[in-house]
């Protein structure tokens, strides 16, 4: 039923400003009238609204009117305007839109779908998004609430100043239609006030101060003598009993059914009635709602009881009221809209109605039906009356936050509080005892069927015994338990099993035996927040820290667990508790409301369906059939859970369609002429979860994908010309996504996109291009002469420009090879120099061992006999030193760490002379061809090396040809102008002697050549080569100051070329080397200074078998400290070069200032140790040395030296 409520001002702009008057003065006459301002019984319940104002877009808190279309709209009249609700959103009417006057008055809905509206000053009728009013001046005043009807015919009736009259939109939708209806001489010229047509034979109207009934024949009056006292009357309804109910601004009377006389009600039982707001209505139920101004009185079973701020309504001042169809209540008060949430359905209690606090921890029924809640303040014990429940504190008043409540076979109360001690209430006496002592206080408090109380803690688990509390506590540990182990809750299954959840897992006690379960065995988790006995059998599990419920099933002493996450369907994060009614339903709490499992689905109900808070924390089945839920902010009783239904699928409405910012009617075509931005509203109409709803879309032009929409709403800036089709669906957390709603919309071209637009258009182009032909073509011939010149000449200047980018482009590539060549020349360089530095010292090192071993080996062969056993042995190890010598030889060579002997030498002369050893190197099947040119000449070298380096190339190329070949030796002299040319860069512009060494083998690819002068690189099998021998060569000519080339591919041969820089104007052959005797002897005095001990011991031991006079010292300290005790001094000094402290060249220097007569030589193991000598013709030997070596270089150097040079000039 839909419900309409006026109230008369005279001022069209203050209907809100006399709303206090009103208020004051209607309850000043009702006090008159009664003797005082009697009320009915407030509720002793408290209920939850949803309130709709200024926050939603209510731009006037003042309702003054409510009605529901058939599109599911809420139509809301206001003081100051009127507005569309779709649960999104309000939309707001005012005169702009074409409402005759701002204050709405009453709503109606024709039985066509028209919405009707009166205001102030007249009727209008909705046309789409606007409203369409009359000029009639007939039709221009105040209309009643109930001043708009049906008659039996489906004609909309109106209740005019001069009677009843038929009303409908105008012709062509313009104005309103009106047809005064005939009314009999007995009516004639009375004012109408209300419309109530009954039936097709019964239309009830208030008609000036009487009431009338028409049978369509006649008019009856009602008046005085029928029980009607004069009044206004405004509204007039028939219950579902037969009860004809009428009221006015200050009365309500009724006829009873078969009465024929009214009856007025007691205003004592209904409480001060409205002022000026005539509305009345019955719910699904039949009840009927009154507005007062003191609240809603509502008549249920012949009883009255009012519900207004109290209970929590926005406003006790009630002004209009309505049940839609799908039976939401809606309230209209001066402080705005508000929805009744669980309407007869849920209803609520807190600390003012009389609970001993607002968070319900604990809840309890006993066997009387009384209800015991436990909160943070405190026991309470809620008991029926009234309809309701009466709240009364129990226990004493320390007893706080009672957060576990069990009933004992003796009707004992057990109270868990924040105590460390179990707390037992006798409600028959008020008497409260305290019985153990825990080590935290009890999470958990439980009586099982033996009367077994369980407490469980965060420190353990312990039992007593409910029938003989005296015998205390006792603490229990089950196996795997230990007394730091939490114990969260503890429940009792059908068979007496009792299930203890833990921290550490659950816990299971049958008789005596213990069982303990954990995740491996098929828990989700290991954390056990709840448990609950479910009436199959099974146990439910909530986990402490995650969503779901574990569903736990027996078989044998193993589990079967099945896991689910109702979360997924609600909104909540967590489930906090799960609980079976007393029909053996599953409940289960979460932070955003309790749910009802139904099949395969959950029913939520929150705060939308009347849950006092969203958080909820305990519930208890009650006998009434219904349940009561504990929240935070007090406790809720929902009466018949069993009836709510699933969520079905929403069906989208397009509330609004706004098309470059102006609206237009949804249900119409809609045609846009030019692209403007598009906007559509939607909406589902689900007033109470239209914050869940949630939207997608596609189409407009744009891919089929759907899209899901943030907000109840889809744009489009610039729709593109052309037919659209645009597809919504809409879902709700526990829903399928709903069917596809449809809007078709089409958008014009734009005046540029038409086709008289694009003919004209290609027309003038036509023209345009014809006149343009003609120009062009006069002007090309005169053009043409000069662009062939002007290409000429430009093609000139392209062939020279091409000509210069082509060489800029070849200098360019030149530079960048280059660059690459050097930077890879650098790499190698700098990677052979690490490697040699390397290969250096480790010879360095290695030469000093040599020379021990050599040394000793050379002094036991000199006194062994040619046939001593011996002999051969140490002949071998002599043998070995010499190999390991060459070894390290090789090494220095390519480290360039080398000793060489610089000599004048001879190129040809080498070559020549070494003819016969290489043939000897070679195979019968290889040929050595030589070619010497006649003009080399010297080079700079040591003799020794240059032919190893020789015999080192022709092996190689000896080894590299398979079969039958040829090694062809060239000595040649070659002037290099420009290095590159020659293929070499490292050495500079002059004349150079050059050696080439050529073979036919099987030559080498580029990664060959690549490596083939880093040590120990060979291609050779194992066993047959070092890979030092290529190293060596390449040392030795870098040392020399020449350098090396080599040319080779596979299977074309190999070719080295070395060059050596020639000494100015020498041409010719070596001077020949002085023959140095075996082993020379003296008796001249000597210094020998050395930091190694076995060398200087095995110098000292042969220069004293010589026949010298030595004195050793290890260091040059040592040395020096010597001189200042001598009086003859040395002859000769044999001094190491690198030594620790004082190095050979500063001792040689200091002992020269003393004896300038004393010879020097040095020993050193590679050229960085004789680098700092400065002096090309000091006397030095290399390690490792033999005697002879050793001998000869002494014996030199004394002849040498000042003194021998005196000797020489005194001897005949």
């Amino acid at each position: 039923m839909k419900i309409g409520l006026s109230f008369c001002v005279t001022n069209r702009r203050g209907a809100g400003y006399l709303l206090a008057a009103w208020l004051t003065a209607g309850t000043i006459a009702l006090c008159v009238l009664l003797g005082g301002c009697l009320a009915p019984l407030s509720a002793s319940e408290r209920y939850v609204f949803d309130p709709i104002g200024g926050a939603q877009g209510l731009g006037d808190m003042t309702v003054t009117s409510l009605c529901e279309d058939r599109a599911g709209f809420l139509w809301v009249g206001t003081a100051n305007g009127l507005f569309r609700y779709d649960g999104e959103r309000l939309l707001a009417f005012s005169t702009r839109e074409g409402l005759p006057d701002r204050s709405i008055t009453a709503l109606y809905e024709g039985p066509d779908g028209t919405l009707w509206v009166g205001t102030m000053h007249g009727l209008a009728w909705r046309s789409g998004m606007r409203f369409v009013a009359s000029d009639n001046e007939e039709l221009r005043q105040f209309v009643y609430s109930q001043g708009i009807g049906t008659s039996s015919n489906g004609r909309v009736l109106l209740a005019t100043r001069k009677g009843l009259a038929e009303v409908a939109p105008g012709v062509g939708g313009k104005g309103i239609r009106m047809s005064p209806l005939p009314q009999p001489s007995s009516v004639k010229g009375r004012s109408a006030t209300s419309i109530f047509q009954e039936s097709e034979h019964a239309l009830w109207f208030g008609c000036a101060m009487s009431i009338c009934r028409s049978d369509g024949a006649a008019v009856q009056i009602l008046g005085e003598e029928s029980g009607v006292p004069p009044d206004v009357w405004q509204f007039i309804v028939r219950d579902r009993n037969g009860n004809l109910w009428v009221r006015s601004r200050i009365r309500l009377i009724e006829l009873p059914a078969g009465a024929s006389r009214f009856q007025t009600m007691n205003l004592s039982d209904v409480g001060p009635i409205n002022f000026g707001v005539p509305t009345l209505a019955f719910d699904r139920d039949g009840a009927l709602l009154v507005p007062t101004n003191t609240g809603l009185a509502i008549l249920r079973n012949r009883r009255w009881v009012r519900v207004g701020h109290r209970q929590g309504l926005p406003s006790s001042t009630v002004t209009a009221l309505l049940q839609d169809r799908k039976g939401l209540v809606w309230v209209g008060t001066i402080a705005g809209l508000a929805r009744w949430a669980g309407y007869g359905e849920a209803e609520s209690y807190t600390e003012l109605e009389g609970l001993a606090g607002d968070g319900i921890l604990a809840l309890l029924e006993d066997a009387d039906g009384g209800l015991w809640a436990g909160t943070e303040g405190g026991l309470s014990h809620g008991v029926a009356a009234a309809g309701g429940r009466e709240w009364r504190r129990e226990g004493e008043t320390g007893l706080v936050w009672v957060n576990n409540l069990a009933l004992a076979k003796d009707g004992a109360i057990w109270l868990g509080s924040v105590e460390h001690q179990a707390v037992r209430y006798l409600p028959k006496t008020g008497k409260t005892e305290r019985h153990g002592h825990f080590d935290g206080a009890p999470y958990r408090l439980f009586i099982d069927s033996s009367d077994r109380v369980w407490v469980t803690t965060s420190h353990g688990l312990y039992r007593g015994s409910a029938g003989n509390p005296q015998r205390g506590f006792d603490r229990v540990v089950p196996p795997e338990a230990n007394d730091r182990t939490t114990f969260t809750w503890v429940t009792e299954d059908s068979q007496g099993g009792l299930w203890f959840g833990t921290f550490s897992g659950l816990f299971r006690l049958v008789g005596e035996k213990w069982f303990h379960y954990r995740k491996k065995d098929g828990l989700f988790s290991d954390r056990i927040g709840h448990l609950t006995a479910a009436p199959d059998g099974a146990i439910l599990a909530a986990n402490w820290d995650g969503p779901g419920i574990d569903t736990i099933r027996t078989d044998g002493e193993r589990l079967r667990v099945t896991f689910q996450d109702p979360t997924r369907e609600l909104d909540g994060d967590r489930v906090l508790s799960i609980h079976s009614d007393r029909a053996g339903r599953e409940w289960i709490l979460t932070d955003h409301g309790v749910a009802l499992r139904s099949g395969s689905t959950w029913i939520r109900m929150d705060q939308p369906e009347g849950l006092i808070a969203s958080m909820c924390t305990t519930l208890v089945s009650g006998r009434d059939g219904g349940v009561w839920v504990g929240t935070a902010r007090g406790l809720t009783h929902f009466g018949h859970p069993a009836t709510r239904a699933t969520d079905t699928a929403p069906v989208v409405t397009f509330a609004e369609i706004l098309l470059g910012g102006q609206a237009v009617d949804p249900s119409q075509a809609l045609v846009e002429s030019v692209s403007k931005p598009f906007v559509a509203k939607l909406t589902t109409l689900n007033f109470a979860h239209a914050a869940e709803t949630r939207y997608r879309y596609r189409g407009m032009g744009r891919d089929d994908q759907w899209v899901e929409a943030r907000l109840a709403e889809v744009g489009f800036e610039d729709p593109r010309p052309g037919r659209h089709r645009l597809e919504i669906q809409a879902r709700r957390p526990s829903s399928a996504w709903g069917p596809v709603a449809v809007l078709d919309f089409e958008v014009g071209a734009r005046w540029y996109e038409s086709a008289w637009f694009k003919t004209g258009l290609a027309a003038l182009l036509g023209c345009m291009a014809l006149a343009a032909w003609k120009w062009r073509t006069a002007r090309f011939a005169a053009a043409r002469a000069q662009l062939e010149r002007a290409i000429s000449d430009r093609t000139v200047e392209l062939r020279e420009a091409n000509v210069q980018l082509r060489n800029e482009i070849t200098a360019r590539e030149l530079v960048r090879r280059e660059k690459e060549r050097l930077e890879e020349e650098l790499a190698r360089a700098k990677r052979m120099e690490s490697i040699g530095r390397l290969a250096g010292g480790v010879a360095h090192d290695f030469n000093n061992l040599l020379t021990v071993i050599n040394g000793h080996c050379d002094l036991l062969l000199a006194k062994l006999v040619a046939a001593d056993p011996i002999r051969a042995s140490i002949q071998e190890v002599r043998a070995a030193g010499q190999r390991a010598a060459e070894l390290t030889r090789r090494l220095l060579a390519f480290s360039r760490k080398q000793l060489l002997q610089m000599r004048p030498v001879s190129l040809a002369e080498v070559v020549t002379s070494l003819q016969g050893t290489l043939r000897r190197l070679l195979r019968e099947d290889i040929d050595l061809a030589v070619d010497v040119a006649d003009d080399v000449g010297l080079v700079l070298a040591d003799r020794g090396q240059i032919e190893q380096v020789l015999i080192n190339l022709v092996v190689n190329s000896r080894d590299a040809i398979a079969g039958a070949g040829r090694i062809t030796i060239g000595v040649r002299t070659v002037e290099v102008e420009d290095p590159g040319r020659y293929g070499v860069r490292d050495i500079q512009p002059g004349r150079y002697a050059q050696i080439s060494v050529a073979d036919t083998g099987t030559g080498m690819d580029e990664g060959t050549l690549a490596n083939i002068f880093e040590p120990f690189f060979t291609t050779k099998g194992v066993g047959k080569g070092t890979g030092l021998g290529l190293s060596m060569v390449h040392g030795v000519i870098k040392q020399s100051g020449g350098s090396i080339l080599v040319e080779s591919k596979p299977g074309k041969g190999t070719l080295f070329r070395i060059y050596l820089p020639e000494l100015a104007g020498e041409v010719g052959s070596q001077a020949p080397e002085e023959p140095v005797s075996q082993h020379p002897r003296g008796h001249e005095s000597i210094l020998l200074v050395e930091d190694q001990q076995d060398v200087r011991e095995l110098a000292a031991l042969i220069l004293t078998q010589a026949g010298y006079a030595v004195t050793e010292r290890e260091n040059g300290t040592a040395a020096l400290a010597l001189l200042e005790t001598l009086t003859n001094l040395p002859d000769l000094l044999v001094t190491d070069v690198v030594m620790p402290g004082m190095r050979g060249a500063e001792l040689a220097r200091r002992v020269r200032e003393r004896s300038p007569a004393t010879a020097v030589l040095y020993v050193s193991g590679y050229t960085r140790d004789t680098a700092e000598l400065g002096d090309a013709g000091v006397n030095y030997l290399s390690k490792p040395f033999t005697v002879t070596e050793l001998l000869s270089k002494v014996r030199a150097a004394l002849d040498r030296g000042p003194r021998g040079r005196a000797g020489k000039a005194e001897s005949p």
